[in-house]
């Protein structure tokens, strides 16, 4: 990904036009995504961009944005699970291109709105379909993806777009990607961003816990909120089983489902927001692009959820550093890429309620992990993690969770690469050592 954001122009487009764009299918799901674990990222409905993250159909792209076009269109043979739908081709959703950007001698663009479906629910390209949107060439079908770059407007636009529309289950493709993440090791080195760790979710003070599960996985439970950001218990799903209900992991009865909730960092589209103005949280100031927010969550065993002296700190994701927002006036807000993290959800009800606060984006090799690494007095010895002024942690006279928490109570950069590649090496393959990479 770039070094730095791209300067995104607001896009107006001149005609109501939809560009046919391909992308490959994943065999590893049966939503007709991207391929992902080849290390694919286009399109990216993370951070709702198509050529910022790898350079795609420039020669497709291009024209459509010089053209004023408005939709992009995408359109994939299917290679998923479910074998009903195999090799036949079909949209899978679109693109509303909001703005542009030029990017390393190429464009890209972001979406103001996008949408996705189930393959049960795609648009099919059927012979008879192809002939109407091929009318001028004789192919009874595609010839390959590759040649799939027709422009559809009119009528057949607005169908298509209305029919994807009814379908939309964008957040599925969201946690779908993120899970399939999860499982991959996107580095062939250690990266060269600074560490930052800050503490997040659920803890002593909350009445639910986030469970550590006998195999390593877990559940990330966010605290509950003070206000309506849209959100409660209820509308989460495990990580873990997609079909299942969060709120069946943390079934305490003091705990209402209907319950609102701060869903902040999110695992969807990579995003964290804070006051950057508070003490505790003013060195998130200094992060930049590239850079790596660790997040450290309190998970306690799922067969001992109420019994908190077995709980444990550990490593639950990051975010590396794409972007970050903290101005109220800026449009990106209004972006899907941004529009999932509670802050912004907040700030659509009451955009003065944003003094004060940032919203960090992540790149697309962001993770939430597949397996919680234990950030004990062994790990951190191990690094070794250490004190603002250098020194070691000292042990004596509090619990492990105690030291723990008090060292990590406040937002901080731990390691720079760029000054001690030995401690970074030692923290990237520690937590290396404990995903379940295929």
């Amino acid at each position: 990904m770039p070094t730095r954001p791209p300067q995104w122009k607001q896009y107006f487009p001149t005609k109501k036009v939809g560009k046919l764009c391909h992308h490959k299918c994943t065999t590893d799901s049966d939503l007709p995504l991207r391929t992902v674990l080849n290390r694919s990222t286009e399109p990216n409905y993370e951070t709702a961009t198509y050529n910022w993250c790898d350079s795609c159909l420039q020669p497709s792209v291009r024209p459509a944005v010089r053209d004023g076009l408005s939709h992009i269109l995408f359109v994939t043979k299917y290679k998923g699970t479910d074998r009903r739908y195999t090799d036949r081709y079909f949209i899978v959703g679109y693109y509303e291109i909001g703005w542009t950007a030029e990017i390393d001698g190429r464009v890209a663009i972001r979406a103001k709105n996008l949408c996705f479906v189930p393959i049960k629910r795609a648009y099919e390209i059927t012979d008879e379909r192809w002939r109407y949107i091929n009318a001028h060439s004789k192919t009874a079908r595609p010839a390959s993806l590759r040649s799939v770059k027709q422009r559809i407007s009119g009528n057949l636009l607005d169908a298509i777009v209305q029919h994807l529309d009814r379908y939309n289950r964008l957040t599925d493709y969201l946690l779908e990607v993120a899970r399939l993440k999860a499982k991959y090791n996107p580095f062939e080195e250690v990266p060269r961003g600074r560490v930052f760790i800050i503490n997040v979710g659920a803890n002593t003070t909350h009445r639910q816990q986030s469970p550590l599960f006998d195999d390593g996985t877990f559940e990330f439970v966010p605290i509950p909120s003070d206000c309506d950001e849209g959100l409660t218990y209820a509308d989460l799903r495990q990580f873990n089983s997609p079909n299942t209900p969060l709120f069946d992991r943390i079934a305490n009865p003091a705990i209402s489902p209907s319950e609102n909730i701060h869903n902040d960092p999110e695992f969807a589209t990579f995003t964290y927001g804070d006051n950057v103005d508070l003490g505790s949280k003013g060195r998130l100031r200094q992060l930049q692009v590239g850079d790596y927010l660790f997040f450290l969550a309190r998970l306690v065993p799922y067969e001992d959820q109420y019994f908190n002296e077995n709980a444990i700190f550990a490593l639950v994701g990051y975010i590396e550093i794409a972007e970050h927002l903290d101005n109220s006036e800026d449009l990106l807000f209004t972006s899907p890429a941004f529009n999932e993290n509670a802050h912004v959800r907040r700030w659509v009800n009451n955009p003065a309620s944003f003094a004060g606060y940032a919203v960090f984006k992540g790149s697309t090799d962001s993770r939430r992990f597949h397996t919680a690494v234990p950030f004990n007095r062994e790990f951190v010895e191990h690094v070794p993690i250490l004190k603002a002024d250098g020194s070691a942690w000292e042990w004596g006279g509090n619990t492990e969770l105690g030291v723990i928490g008090s060292n990590t109570r406040a937002v901080r950069m731990h390691i720079d690469p760029q000054t001690d590649g030995a401690r970074a090496k030692r923290f990237w393959e520690r937590i290396w050592k404990l995903q379940r990479w295929r």
